[in-house]
């Protein structure tokens, strides 16, 4: 047999201070081993379970989610970002938050070229070919000389053509079928 205090969550008392629980009131339990274990088990599985539940109830709203890129040279990158399209809010003096619409991205003055080199962003747009029209007129290539641009690809799943910025982050340009 096992003997302990049966204490409130959160008491802070350890089983073993029979005494000072003792001192406090606590009824006197006897249980075995096995039993103990079970009632372990039962109250973690119980609590497991309201949690799950607390989870798959919870309603969000969620308004944005934005992903940081570094930059090798954070001003050339930045004028890149301000050519393709985006405006820059300046939320630091390492840090800008660029937004085309309801969407945007943080681009940062810090480099790990292994982060950057693995870097990948997708930008769905409703029509590939204009938006690669319309970005092959702002020459971006003889701007910038870094900057990679690739022909559509016709997927599956839909169509997409790719931009490296003057870091090396890969921007996939896409659209989806319907």
């Amino acid at each position: 047999m096992l003997f302990f205090r049966a204490l409130p969550f959160g008491s802070g008392y350890p089983l073993q201070s029979f005494a000072r629980a003792s001192q406090k009131g606590f009824p006197l339990l006897s249980l075995t081993r096995k039993t103990l274990t079970h009632m372990k088990l039962s109250i973690s599985i119980k609590l497991f379970t309201i949690f799950i539940k607390y989870l798959t109830f919870m309603k969000h709203n969620i308004k944005s989610i934005r992903t940081f890129i570094g930059a090798k040279d954070y001003n050339l990158s930045r004028q890149f970002y301000l050519d393709f399209g985006f405006e820059e809010f300046k939320t630091s003096p390492n840090m800008s938050y660029f937004k085309c619409g309801d969407f945007g991205f943080y681009l940062q003055d810090a480099y790990v070229r292994r982060w950057v080199d693995n870097s990948m962003v997708f930008l769905e747009v409703d029509s590939v070919e204009h938006h690669l029209t319309d970005i092959k007129k702002l020459d971006l290539t003889s701007k910038y000389k870094k900057v990679r641009i690739s022909e559509i690809h016709y997927n599956d799943w839909g169509n997409e053509y790719f931009i490296h910025d003057p870091s090396g982050i890969l921007w996939h340009i896409g659209a989806f079928n319907n």
